[in-house]
C-alpha cells in the first residue's frame, strides 16, 4: 500500500512505514533522457541545449512523475521551448494542494501547457470530474465533449469518437492519464488529478468539481453563479437550492446518491443486478423531489448528466432548449413522467442507460428530430410504441442490447414490427441489439453503412452481458441453419466482424470460410465456435490457395465439434503465414481431431501465442511439430487434459522438413511459466525425439494421472547416470531451477522425483496417490536445493517411510547448513507405511526454524511426530494436528542412543498456540514424563478418542487456566488434576465425511456450461467423490456414523472455494439443490 499522507498508514495500524525516496541524480538523469529521447552523443562536451535539458532534469529533483511527465512534455521541442521551461520550473510556486510538491505540481502544469491543442486540454480536464481511482469511460468523454461543441468541422459521433480516442492516446504518452484494467476505459493519478482540479477551478475555467464525498454545505448562489463545469456528489436532488442564475454552466453532473455504490456508467454487471432489484431498493430509497425551478437559470447548459436520481423532472426542464447530451444513469423517473424530454429539441445524445423507464412514447421520442444516439442498454422498458425508432431520421447510433427480448415474448407481432423500424433509418452506422430468433431479423435490416455493431441472435438474456464503451463488432450466432446467415445478410457483416462465436447446433456448416470471399476474415481477431455437428475444417483450400488465414485473429476456441478434423481441408502451403497473430489457442472435445495441422508446417508461425489450452481430444496425437515448437518463443500457459491418446507434446515424426528445421537436440521454450498436465494414459515425454527441454522461466508445474510418464525428458541410457529402471522425474537435462509450485497427483510409475543434486526456487509442493514413489521423499542431497521451500503437502502415498531424511546432511565444506529455513506448513496424510517425518542422527542439525503448522492424518505406522533435539528447532510452530494415526505413541519420542541429558532438556515451543490430538488409539503421552514442557502462547486444546492417554503436561493445564483455552469435546471429557477421565465415546466421523464426501450422482455433466471447471471441479483432491452405490452408502453412513446425505458436504468450505454460480457452470446444478438444499 503506499499513501502520500503517512497519517493514512498510521490510521490503518501498518506494522512499518517505509518511506519512499526520489531517485539518485543518475537515476533521475537516465530516466529523464529515456522519457525525453536525448541521446548520449557528445555529453563529454555538452552544447548549451544539453546543459539546459540537464537543468531541466536537476528541477524534477528526482521525483518521477515530475521526471516524467516533464521529459515526455519537452520531447522533440526546439531550445527556446526547453529555455521557457527551464524558467517556468524555477520560479515555482507553492499551491495549496495537500500532499503535492511544488515542483510535482510546476512539471504536472508544464506538460499541461505543452498539449498541443485546447481539444486535449479540455479533454484532460473533463478527467477530473469524476471520484479519485475511477475507471473513466471513454464513451463519457466522446459524449461530453459532443454536447459542449468541442470539436470544429465534427459533424458525426464516428469522427468524435475516432478524435476522442486519438487525444486519449497523446495524453497517455504524456503521462496525464493511464491506463485501466477495464476496457475501454482510462485513469488518473491522484496526483495528477489533485492538479487537473487545480487549473480547472482557475477563472479562466470555473470548474466546480466536489465528487469524493457527498456535499456537506449547500452551495452559496453567488459561488455558483460564475461556474461553466459543475460535479458534485449530493444527498438527494431536494438538497440542492432552486432559482439559481448559471449564466455560463455548460455542463451539470450530479451523483444523487441514491443509497448505492457509485460505478462506472458502462460497468454492466451493477446495471443489471441493480434493474433486477429496482423494486425492491426503490422501497428503501425515500424519494427526493427536485425543486421545481432548479434548472429555470441554465439556459446555456448543454450537457446533463445525472445518476441515482428517483425523482421526477420538474417542469424547468424545458428550459434546457440547448441541452445536446442528456444521461440518466441507474435512475428512476417517479410518476413514469418524460413529457419534458419531448421539449429538448436540440437533443443529439440521450441515455437512460441501466434506469428504470416504463415506455418510449411516439408523441414524446419523435420530437427529437436532431438525436443522433439513442442508449438503452442495461433498461427495462415495458412498452416502445410503433413509429418511435423511424421517427428518428437522425439516428447514428442505437444501443438497444436485450430489451427486445421480453417484447418478443409477450407480443411477437408487435416486436416485429418495431425491429422491422431499424430498415428505414438511413443514417444508423452503429448498433447493439439482441434477439431471441433469427426470425425478427429481416434481410432489409443490414445495410453497408453500418460501421460498428453488436448483434446476438438466439442468446438468452441470461447469457448477454453488454460490454462497455466502445463497439467492438460482435456477432453472436445461434442459429438452426447456415442458410439462415445467408439468406438475413449477416454473412455480409463478417468480413468487418472483430469477434464472431457460432455456438449451435447449425446445420450445413462444413467449412467455416465458406461463409466469407476469398479476403477471409480480415477484421477477425477473436473466434470461438461450440457445438457444430458438422464442422471439419476452418479453411477450405480445394478451389485454390488463400492469400491469408485469419491474420489478425488471436483468440481462437473450438469446442464440442464433434467432426471437426483440422484448420485446412487439404495439405498447404499458404502464401503468408497463417495464424502469425495467435496469442490464445484453446481446444476442447474434438473427438475426431488427430492433428490441426496438414502437411508441411514450416510456413504456419505461433511466434505470438501465449497460452495453449486442450481438453477432452481423445485422438490428439501431439500437438506441435518440431518446427512450430521451435516458435513458440511467446508460449507462457500450456495445459493440456484428457487426451487419451497424446504421447508428447512435440511430435517426433514430420518427415525431412521438420528435423531440418531443428539443428539441435534441445526444446526451448522460453518464456513458458505455467505447465499443467493431466489425465493422459499413452504421454511419455514433452518431445521423445529431444534430449534436453529448456524451460527458464517455469514457475508452476501440475502433473495428475500420467501413469506412463517417469520423466520429463527420456536420455539415453549410455548417457544416463541413473538406474534405468528406477529414473528421477527431473534430470540434468531438464533445466527445472525456477519452478517455485510443483503438483504431482496418481502418478503410477514414478519411483523419483528428484536427481542426485538440486538447485530449486521450489515454494509450494503437493505429492498424491503416487503409491511407487521410493520409501524417502527428500533425501539428504535434495533438501540442501530446497532453501525456498514454504508448503509441503503429501497425501496418499503408500510407499514413503521418511518425509524428510536429515541422516548425513553435512555440507561439502562439513559445515552445517540450515534445513528447509523457509518451511511454514506441512501437511501429511494417508501415508500409511510412513515411520518418521524426520529421520535424524544428529543433534547438530539446524533448520526448520520457520514451521508454523504441521498436520499429520492417517498415517498408521507413525509411533512419534518428532524428536526431542527437532522440538527444539521449531521456534515457530503455531499448529499442531494429529488424527487417526493408530500407532501414535507420544508426539515428542525418545531418540535413539540419545543421553539422559537430552531427554531431560525442557521443550520449548513458544509460538504453539493450538493442538489437536484426535483418534489416537496409541497415545500414552505428548511427551516423556521426564521432559518440562513449555508453551507460552497455548489458547486451544482439542483432544478427542485418545483412551490411553492419562497425563496431560503441566504447561497445558496452566494455560487452560490462564486463558480459558477451549477444550472440544464431543464426548464426555475432561481434564481433572492432570489426569484424563476415561469417559471416552466413540470416534465421530462426521467432520471428516462432511469435509470430504460429495454424492455426485444428480451432477448433469452433459449441461455443463463450462467443462474445465468440471474437469477440475472432479479431479480436486480435497474432495472424495461417491458415485456407485450411492443410496447403498448414504445408509451405510446413516447407519454407522449416524449421517445422512444432508450433511455429508461442508456447506461453507464448498461454496467458497467455487461459488453457487461456478458449482452451476459446472453441471452440478441438481447436485446443489439436492445436497446443499439450496437453489441458485
Amino acid at each position: 500500500m503506499t499513501s502520500r499522507s503517512e497519517d493514512v498508514c498510521n490510521g490503518m495500524d501498518t506494522q512499518k512505514n517505509f518511506k519512499v525516496g526520489v531517485l539518485h541524480e543518475e537515476e533521475a538523469w537516465n530516466l529523464f533522457k529515456e522519457m525525453a529521447g536525448i541521446s548520449d552523443e557528445g555529453t563529454s562536451h555538452p552544447t548549451n541545449l544539453q546543459l539546459t535539458q540537464m537543468a531541466v532534469a536537476k528541477e524534477c529533483v528526482g521525483l518521477p512523475i515530475a521526471i516524467v511527465t516533464v521529459g515526455r512534455a519537452l520531447r522533440c521541442k526546439n531550445k527556446y521551448s526547453w529555455d521557457s521551461s527551464l524558467e517556468q520550473l524555477r520560479k515555482a510556486m507553492v499551491k495549496n494542494i495537500s500532499g503535492v510538491d511544488e515542483k510535482v505540481f510546476k512539471s504536472l502544469e508544464l506538460s499541461y501547457d505543452y498539449l498541443e491543442s485546447n481539444e486535449a486540454k479540455k479533454c484532460f480536464l473533463l478527467c477530473s470530474l469524476y471520484p479519485e481511482d475511477f475507471d473513466i469511460p471513454i464513451e463519457d468523454l466522446v459524449r461530453y465533449v459532443i454536447g459542449i461543441e468541442l470539436f470544429d468541422r465534427i459533424d458525426s459521433m464516428f469522427q468524435a469518437r475516432n478524435r476522442v480516442y486519438s487525444l486519449v492516446d497523446d495524453l497517455k504518452k504524456c503521462h496525464l492519464l493511464m491506463g485501466s484494467e477495464k476496457e475501454e476505459c482510462i485513469k488518473i493519478h491522484d496526483v495528477v488529478r489533485d492538479v487537473a482540479i487545480s487549473i480547472a477551478s482557475r477563472e479562466e475555467h470555473s470548474f466546480l468539481v466536489r465528487c469524493d464525498e457527498v456535499l456537506k454545505e449547500r452551495p452559496k448562489k453567488d459561488r455558483l453563479q460564475k461556474h461553466t463545469v459543475i460535479s458534485l456528489k449530493v444527498n438527494g436532488m431536494h438538497w440542492l437550492p432552486g432559482n439559481l442564475e448559471f449564466p455560463n454552466l455548460q455542463l451539470l453532473r450530479l451523483d444523487c446518491n441514491a443509497g448505492l455504490r457509485p460505478i462506472s456508467l458502462y460497468d454492466f454487471r451493477q446495471i443489471i443486478v441493480f434493474c433486477n432489484d429496482l423494486n425492491k431498493l426503490s422501497g428503501n430509497v425515500k424519494v427526493q423531489e427536485t425543486p421545481d425551478s432548479f434548472y429555470q437559470g441554465m439556459k446555456e447548459l448543454k450537457v446533463l448528466a445525472l445518476s441515482d436520481m428517483h425523482s421526477s423532472l420538474p417542469t424547468s426542464f424545458r428550459c434546457l432548449t440547448n441541452l445536446r447530451t442528456l444521461s440518466l444513469f441507474r435512475c428512476r423517473l417517479i410518476n413514469d413522467d418524460m413529457s419534458v424530454i419531448g421539449a429538448l429539441e436540440n437533443l443529439e445524445i440521450l441515455s437512460f442507460a441501466g434506469s428504470y423507464i416504463k415506455e418510449l412514447p411516439k408523441e414524446i421520442i419523435g420530437h427529437l428530430a436532431h438525436l443522433k444516439v439513442l442508449d438503452l442498454l442495461g433498461c427495462e422498458v415495458e412498452t416502445i410504441y410503433p413509429g418511435v425508432l423511424s421517427s428518428l431520421s437522425k439516428l447514428e447510433e442505437l444501443y438497444v442490447g436485450s430489451i427486445f427480448e421480453n417484447l418478443c415474448k409477450t407480443n411477437i407481432k408487435g416486436a416485429k414490427a418495431i425491429i422491422d423500424e431499424l430498415a428505414s433509418l438511413s443514417n444508423l452506422v452503429a448498433l447493439d441489439i439482441v434477439l431471441i430468433d433469427i426470425a425478427f431479423w429481416q434481410r432489409g435490416l443490414v445495410v453497408e453503412k453500418v460501421k460498428k455493431f453488436k448483434i446476438v441472435v438466439g442468446v438468452s438474456d441470461f447469457d448477454y452481458i453488454p460490454d462497455p464503451g466502445k463497439l467492438s463488432n460482435l456477432l453472436n450466432l445461434q442459429v438452426q441453419n447456415v442458410n439462415d446467415i445467408l439468406e438475413t445478410r449477416l454473412n455480409l457483416l463478417l468480413k468487418s466482424t472483430e469477434i464472431l462465436y457460432v455456438n449451435s447446433r447449425t446445420k450445413g456448416l462444413k467449412i467455416l470460410c465458406d461463409l466469407v470471399d476469398e479476403d477471409g476474415f480480415e477484421c477477425l481477431t477473436k473466434l470461438s465456435l461450440e457445438s457444430l455437428d458438422d464442422l471439419k475444417y476452418l479453411i477450405n483450400i480445394a478451389d485454390g490457395v488463400p492469400q491469408s488465414a485469419f491474420p489478425v485473429l488471436e483468440f481462437l476456441t473450438l469446442s464440442f465439434l464433434d467432426n471437426f478434423k483440422g484448420i485446412t481441408s487439404h495439405e498447404c502451403q499458404l502464401l503468408n503465414k497463417a495464424f502469425s497473430a495467435l496469442k490464445v489457442l484453446k481446444i476442447r472435445f474434438l473427438s475426431k481431431l488427430r492433428n490441426l495441422w496438414k502437411g508441411p508446417t514450416q510456413l504456419v508461425w505461433l511466434g505470438n501465442l501465449t497460452s495453449v489450452e486442450v481438453l477432452g481430444c481423445d485422438k490428439l496425437e501431439s500437438m506441435f511439430s518440431l518446427s512450430i515448437a521451435r516458435d513458440l518463443v511467446q508460449l507462457k500457459d500450456l495445459q493440456i487434459h484428457r487426451c487419451h491418446v497424446m504421447e508428447e507434446i512435440v511430435s517426433s515424426e514430420g518427415g525431412e522438413h521438420e528435423i531440418a528445421a531443428i539443428a539441435t537436440d534441445k526444446i526451448e521454450f522460453p518464456k513458458l511459466k505455467e505447465l499443467r498436465l493431466q489425465l493422459l494414459p499413452s504421454f511419455t515425454a514433452i518431445c521423445k525425439a529431444m534430449d534436453a527441454i529448456e524451460l527458464p522461466q517455469l514457475s508452476s508445474l501440475s502433473l495428475s494421472n500420467i501413469p506412463k510418464l517417469k520423466r520429463l525428458c527420456p536420455t539415453s541410457d549410455s548417457e544416463s547416470n541413473y538406474d534405468p529402471i528406477i529414473q528421477p522425474l527431473f534430470n540434468d537435462k531438464v533445466k527445472l531451477t525456477t519452478i517455485e509450485k510443483l503438483e504431482i497427483f496418481q502418478m503410477e510409475n514414478l519411483m523419483e522425483i528428484w536427481p542426485g543434486k538440486l538447485q530449486a526456487k521450489l515454494k509450494e509442493m503437493t505429492v498424491a496417490r503416487c503409491h511407487e514413489l521410493s520409501s524417502i521423499l527428500f533425501p539428504s542431497n535434495s533438501i540442501k536445493g530446497m532453501q525456498n521451500l514454504e508448503v509441503l503437502e503429501v497425501k496418499n502415498c503408500q510407499s514413503i517411510a521418511v518425509a524428510f531424511d536429515l541422516e548425513g546432511l553435512v555440507w561439502e565444506d562439513g559445515i552445517l547448513d540450515m534445513a528447509l529455513p523457509s518451511l511454514k506448513k506441512v501437511e501429511l496424510s494417508r501415508l500409511r507405511k510412513l515411520t518418521h517425518v524426520w529421520k535424524d542422527n544428529s543433534p547438530r542439525i539446524q533448520g526448520f526454524q520457520n514451521l508454523r503448522s504441521l498436520v499429520v492424518n492417517k498415517c498408521d505406522s507413525l509411533r512419534n511426530l518428532f524428536s526431542y533435539s527437532l522440538a527444539k528447532l521449531l521456534v515457530k510452530l503455531q499448529n499442531i494436528e494429529v488424527t487417526e494415526c493408530g500407532m501414535m505413541e507420544s508426539i515428542i519420542g525418545n531418540e535413539p542412543n540419545a543421553d539422559d541429558a537430552v531427554i531431560t532438556n525442557t521443550i520449548m515451543l513458544p509460538q504453539l498456540s493450538c493442538l489437536k490430538l484426535s483418534d489416537l488409539l496409541n497415545l500414552r503421552s505428548f511427551c516423556s514424563e521426564a521432559c518440562t514442557f513449555e508453551g507460552s502462547l497455548l489458547k486451544t486444546i482439542k483432544v478427542i478418542n485418545c483412551p490411553k492417554m492419562k497425563i496431560l503436561p503441566s504447561a497445558f493445564q496452566r494455560k487452560l487456566e490462564q486463558q480459558k483455552a477451549d477444550i472440544s469435546t464431543s464426548s464426555q471429557f475432561h481434564v481433572l488434576d492432570g489426569k484424563v477421565s476415561k469417559e471416552m465415546s466413540k470416534s465421530s466421523l462426521s467432520e471428516e465425511c462432511e469435509r470430504k464426501l460429495i454424492f455426485v450422482e444428480s451432477a448433469r455433466t452433459s449441461h455443463a456450461r463450462d467443462f474445465t471447471l468440471f474437469f477440475h471441479f472432479l479431479n480436486n483432491p480435497i474432495y472424495t467423490f461417491v458415485g456407485v452405490g450411492i443410496h447403498n452408502d448414504a445408509e451405510k453412513l446413516t447407519k454407522d456414523y449416524g449421517l445422512s446425505v444432508a450433511t455429508t458436504v461442508d456447506r461453507r468450505s464448498l461454496t467458497a472455494e467455487y461459488g453457487m454460480i461456478e458449482l452451476r457452470n459446472a453441471g452440478l446444478k441438481n447436485l446443489v439443490r439436492e445436497v446443499l438444499g439450496k437453489k441458485i
